[in-house]
């Protein structure tokens, strides 16, 4: 397999199991829910601390959105700065205050068009969106427009060139890794062009040389720079671009025994790709590590000792379950068909196992908060019906050690969305649209 290729030098691996917190009571979607709070992260590092001082409680929901009718209420991306969350639809922007669910500003897309995806993240305050108008389900006019959070206004807009290709409203994924905010920059993919901008004026900073024709393109981002990820002709490559002054790094081949078919961004800051390959006896699909130089430091392969992968791209946009600390890699694992979920920790120097949590549900929610890693599951009874049953737990990033654990109340929680952790207040953004949906939640974590 692609892993035998890297040794990891610390090979010890440990096992946790569910019941080290005490949970004899618990009986045991693809969302990379990740800690994406602008601000407040010292608040919810506290919230942390404070659920290991109370290791078992219920929580229910604080206060929950209500739903609304119609079509086009699923979600395609959210931000969460302190104090405040939104969510995107189809239609527009949408805010509720974080403490109370208040509706705050929305922004709905001019002459009916659709939005089509938003930055991963906020930086700076700033978050991007790409908008279109819509002629029989395509896309025109795609522009990307520059939002303050908090206050809802427009700071720029501008729409670029894509090389006259076509791109549908119903099939939103190539427009995900469109892209990309770090602190000062914003940059735009249209096609193989690349074109940064000053995040808060718009003005044009630089422009490095396109990528060869024929090429698909991604933007990430690593630390304070954007990372490019091209993939043609089955070959995949990695290029790194100083944000500052554009500066570009050599193109780094993307290691893979076969044609590459696509290659996901799994996880940014630090780089983890999940490589699949092209037709009918390619080989397994791999996630790689990347380091700042975009090395790849560990080979991880979908399936092997530790069972199988789960890395299926359900929930908002492109998440995935995927988490990092400075030392591992966190994924779901599935040991074989019918078995609970397990949660693996692989270094992220070698992807040796560093330990296995074995859970007694199904994972939902995966995210990180300092060196802990935080949980979602849900319990599924052997005929496949879930009970309602949603328990958040928190592990030691380096031990895999369970340290507290909530239930959460209302199935909803447990089903696929995208979390953000604001103070101590859990924040979950629905990937569904219904009247009978809460678009969001939020629970109280103390």
């Amino acid at each position: 397999m692609p892993s035998d290729r890297i040794a990891d030098t610390r090979s010890t691996a440990r096992t946790a199991d569910t019941g080290d917190a005490g949970d004899s009571a618990a009986p045991g979607a693809d969302t990379r829910a990740e800690f994406r709070t602008e601000t407040g992260a010292a608040r919810a590092g506290d919230a942390v601390r404070a659920l290991r001082r109370r290791r078992f409680r219920r929580s229910k929901p604080a206060w929950e959105a209500p739903g609304r009718p119609g079509k086009r209420r699923d979600a395609l991306g959210s931000w969460c700065v302190h104090g405040l969350v939104v969510r995107g639809t189809l239609e527009g922007l949408h805010t509720f205050e974080a403490e109370t669910g208040r509706p705050g500003w929305s922004w709905t897309v001019p002459r009916r068009g659709v939005l089509a995806a938003m930055s991963e993240r906020v930086v700076d305050g700033v978050g991007l969106v790409v908008h279109a108008d819509e002629d029989d389900g395509r896309l025109t006019g795609i522009t990307v427009t520059a939002f303050e959070v908090r206050s809802g206004d427009a700071l720029w807009s501008f729409t670029p060139q894509f090389d006259d290709q076509q791109y549908y409203s119903e099939h939103s994924g190539p427009m995900a890794g469109l892209v990309a905010v770090v602190p000062g920059r914003a940059a735009v993919l249209s096609g193989r062009y690349l074109v940064a901008r000053d995040l808060r004026s718009g003005q044009p900073v630089w422009a490095p040389a396109p990528a060869p024709e024929g090429t698909v393109g991604r933007l990430a981002t690593d630390g304070s720079d954007f990372v490019q990820v091209v993939t043609a002709g089955g070959r995949a490559t990695v290029r790194r671009i100083g944000a500052a002054t554009g500066s570009t790094g050599r193109a780094v081949g993307v290691p893979f025994d076969g044609p590459a078919a696509e290659v996901h961004v799994a996880h940014q800051d630090p780089l983890v790709l999940l490589v699949e390959g092209k037709g009918p006896r390619a080989p397994e699909a791999t996630l790689l590590v990347l380091d700042g130089g975009g090395e790849v430091t560990a080979r991880i392969p979908a399936v092997g000792g530790h069972g199988e992968l789960v890395l299926g791209r359900t929930g908002i946009g492109a998440d995935r379950l995927v988490v990092a600390t400075e030392e591992v890699v966190v994924v779901p694992t599935r040991p074989g068909p019918g078995a609970y979920d397990h949660l693996t920790a692989f270094a992220r120097s070698g992807g040796g196992v560093r330990w296995t949590w074995r859970s007694k549900e199904r994972i939902t929610g995966l995210f990180r908060v300092e060196g802990s890693v935080l949980v979602l599951s849900k319990w599924v009874a052997p005929s496949g019906e879930a009970d309602g049953t949603v328990h958040l737990h928190v592990l030691d990033g380096a031990t895999g050690r369970v340290s507290a654990v909530r239930r959460l109340t209302t199935f909803q929680v447990g089903t696929e969305g995208r979390f953000h952790l604001d103070g101590d207040r859990l924040l979950r953004v629905s990937d569904w649209g219904h009247d009978t949906w809460a678009p969001v939640q939020m629970f109280r974590l103390r």
